[in-house]
């Protein structure tokens, strides 16, 4: 399903406020869904989101509704109790269902979503080297070049995209701090956040290695995943990464974790295990991962 173009207003936050309604007040007809979580003669185009909203909580599996599509509820799954509650492990459940979805599709054959090939992409860049916020700034040019013009294709899908990218943990913006002297804002490429709340579900210690299946299993979009594979297989150019195991967008995630103690990356005399990362324009390594026990 190609959420920029048929989607384009879907909302993460529209979603968490009904999955929420639908929790409390169990399931309901679009109507009675629609009067419960937004005024519409307070929300402009509010109807339309609602609807973009549901069709991707549908495609990914968070929501259902029956055949008649009278009938919205949440559907049945492992997932923290208080996913609802708070917004970090909520931003978690969207995008493993939004990535899981992605992978059963390019294992069917069928094309996975634009989000999720977008995501990809984004996890090739290099975070120094960050995209400008505007379309026709020069992001426009970017996408064509690299071959990706088939899954973002004007300005509107590119203010979904990153709207997407920024709540799911894989970019953050950088605004001018004085308009207009300032640089201009732009989306800097950083899966720091997807990251450190994938390592929760691995083990304490692993090898580089290790860790690298670990890591492209709970989020496909990054090096030697599922997706990437399917990207680089499309025509889609990659060049940040060079030679290394891993580019310069996880590479840069995975300095940020260590300083702020949540991971600590080693060498040993076996580099039986080693895995390479480029970082501004270097070649670094490591031979095992220490994870931190984090409280949530």
């Amino acid at each position: 399903m190609k959420y920029l173009a048929r989607a384009t207003q879907a909302n993460v936050g529209i979603l968490l406020v009904v999955m929420r309604w639908l929790q409390a007040n169990g399931p309901a007809s679009y109507d009675d869904l629609a009067a419960g979580v937004r005024p519409s003669a307070l929300v402009s185009e509010a109807d339309n989101a609602l609807r973009a909203t549901l069709d991707v909580a549908a495609h990914i599996g968070l929501l259902t509704a029956d055949n008649s599509g009278d009938k919205w509820t949440i559907v049945e799954q492992e997932q923290p109790a208080d996913a609802l509650v708070r917004h970090d492990l909520f931003r978690a459940v969207v995008r493993r269902a939004i990535l899981r979805r992605a992978v059963r599709d390019r294992e069917a054959g069928v094309e996975p979503s634009d989000v999720a090939l977008g995501l990809t992409w984004l996890c090739s860049l290099d975070p120094s080297r960050p995209l400008v916020w505007g379309w026709d700034d020069g992001t426009e040019r970017i996408v064509r070049d690299v071959g990706l013009s088939e899954v973002i294709t004007n300005r509107t899908q590119w203010g979904a995209f990153r709207r997407w990218a920024t709540v799911l943990g894989f970019a953050t913006a950088s605004r001018p701090a004085s308009p207009p002297a300032a640089p201009l804002h732009r989306l800097i490429p950083d899966p720091t956040t997807a990251i450190a709340e994938c390592l929760p579900q691995m083990p304490h210690s692993l090898t580089a290695r290790e860790f690298v299946d670990a890591l492209s299993t709970e989020l496909p979009t990054v090096d030697s995943g599922v997706l990437e594979q399917a990207l680089r297989g499309s025509g889609v150019r990659y060049t940040a990464r060079g030679e290394a195991t891993l580019g310069p967008a996880v590479g840069h995630a995975l300095e940020r974790l260590q300083r702020r103690g949540m991971l600590t990356l080693r060498k040993s005399d076996d580099a039986r295990q080693r895995v390479s990362y480029r970082l501004a324009s270097q070649t670094r390594t490591f031979d095992l991962i220490s994870i931190e026990a984090t409280d949530d």
